[in-house]
């Protein structure tokens, strides 16, 4: 019996990996968002017609934030660095597509408009 040379996954592909599992849930899992109780488990979901939605979308502009604030954190620093990326996300032109809430447009249309990230929503 030879011994497994499995190495340990690095911070990046687990990243990556977390990632893509939030984006494939949120791509196949669309179409039971709303749903509760037993019609989650008897809908049936046509994954041709699955898209993405603003879970995916804004969680590509939470990352960039992340990113963008490496790894010293300041809330403050972070704060506005979200805040900022959420106002390009509300400028991207992919944005109306993958339908966002009334939530998420006016907490990213607040920042825009005032530039505090403690009030924003």
């Amino acid at each position: 019996m030879t011994r497994s040379t499995r190495t340990v996954p690095t911070f990046r592909e687990r990243a990556t990996g977390a990632f893509l599992g939030l984006a494939l849930g949120d791509r196949f899992g669309a179409p039971l968002e709303f749903l509760r109780g037993d019609a989650v488990q008897t809908t049936a979901v046509d994954v041709a017609k699955c898209t993405w939605t603003d879970d995916t979308h804004m969680s590509m502009y939470l990352a960039e934030a992340v990113l963008e604030v490496g790894k010293r954190f300041d809330a403050d620093v972070f704060g506005h660095a979200v805040g900022g990326q959420f106002v390009r996300w509300l400028d991207d032109p992919l944005m109306p597509s993958t339908a966002p809430g009334n939530t998420c447009l006016a907490g990213a249309g607040n920042y825009r408009r005032s530039g505090d990230w403690t009030t924003s929503g």
